[in-house]
């Protein structure tokens, strides 16, 4: 993939380094989306980004909206009175974000950030809602600062 400019609110251009994805419910085998499963798979997602870029420190999530799911007439009756059935966008995105100028230490080189997010198809381009998000971030705050 190719390096892909994303300009910060504060001004600072951060680039797009690496980009993994995989649908949010693919091990979904029988039944449907509900609050807790949906925890589940976040917790795991940010789980499995920081165990493949260690070496950068934190990973910041950017809260995912649940939206209602619409059961077919055939499964109402067998999950009233459970637990909403609520589903996440279809595809988790953990990204990798470099900036070329360190975000607090200025005798390092550069910093690095890692995103999770998910939005509905694969990326690229990145769903409005999360490139706001990244826009937004107090890039100085949670990005880990390093050296060549």
């Amino acid at each position: 993939m190719t390096d892909r400019r994303i300009k910060l609110r504060t001004g600072r251009d951060v680039h797009l380094v690496e980009l993994h994805q995989s649908r949010t419910y693919a091990g979904l085998l029988e039944g449907f989306p509900h609050r807790d499963l949906n925890e589940e798979i976040i917790r795991i997602a940010v789980q499995a980004a920081a165990r493949h870029v260690h070496c950068l420190g934190t990973v910041h999530l950017i809260q995912p909206v649940e939206l209602p799911v619409e059961l077919p007439p055939s499964a109402r009756e067998h999950y009233r009175g459970r637990a909403e059935r609520v589903r996440l966008p279809g595809t988790i995105c953990t990204g990798v974000l470099d900036s070329y100028s360190p975000a607090r230490d200025a005798e390092q080189d550069a910093s690095s950030l890692v995103i999770v997010w998910l939005q509905e198809e694969f990326a690229l381009p990145i769903d409005k809602t999360a490139l706001d998000a990244i826009q937004s971030l107090d890039w100085n705050e949670l990005a880990s600062d390093w050296s060549w």
